[in-house]
């Protein structure tokens, strides 16, 4: 390679996926016995190559799972469908539009974008809010352990905003309600909710960026 080192083989490349981009070309660099750039000021600069390598060679061996086509296009006949991704925005958009697939999405969220990456739920909030979706009515299709953190995170909130809604008081059309810390976690998930249960809802935030 570029940099020398030991040849890792592909299997072990495969096995290094999961936790973002940064994170593989560590792995790969220590593996390769390129410790020293595997860290600090050289590392990035070997995932900004990375990125270089992996933008040219986006659908050279990159295909839609059997049968996702369709059960997407089912999907959507009940629902929306959204993208949410740590991987760049750009490349994201790039890959569904080589592969045919961005017209089934409603919505695309990359890791670059206004929100945190996964699994922060921010961007899965989003989304939700979108979709004027709850909790329960919400399904996150994921392939790792930052996907099963990312909805955990939102489960968790949502049980607090269920029990404001539902037990605390039992909001139905026509109530006001009054959201403190709206942009927040809890409030990110009761705006959307209170809305979708007829309420009117006033909410508050702490610095002009949150409002918008």
């Amino acid at each position: 390679g570029e940099l020398g080192g030991t040849p890792v083989s592909e299997a072990a490349i495969v096995g290094m996926v999961g936790e973002g981009a940064r994170m593989l070309v560590m792995r790969a660099l220590s593996a390769a016995g390129l410790e020293d750039e595997s860290q600090g000021p050289a590392l990035s600069q070997s995932l900004t190559r990375f990125l270089q390598i992996y933008d040219d060679r986006l659908l050279d061996h990159t295909a839609p799972y059997p049968g996702i086509v369709q059960a997407i296009a089912a999907a959507r006949r009940h629902a929306r469908v959204a993208v949410l991704t740590n991987k760049p925005t750009r490349a994201t958009e790039a890959v569904l539009e080589g592969l045919g697939l961005r017209a089934l999405f409603d919505d695309v969220v990359g890791g670059d974008g206004a929100w945190p990456r996964k699994p922060d739920p921010a961007s899965l909030h989003h989304l939700m809010g979108r979709a004027h979706a709850t909790p329960s009515r919400t399904l996150l299709v994921g392939d790792s352990i930052i996907d099963y953190e990312t909805a955990a995170a939102v489960m968790l909130k949502g049980v607090t905003a269920y029990y404001l809604l539902h037990e605390t008081w039992k909001v139905a059309p026509g109530d006001t309600v009054l959201v403190h810390a709206a942009a927040g976690g809890v409030g990110s998930l009761l705006v959307p909710w209170a809305k979708h249960l007829g309420a009117t809802v006033i909410g508050t935030a702490g610095t002009a960026e949150k409002v918008e």
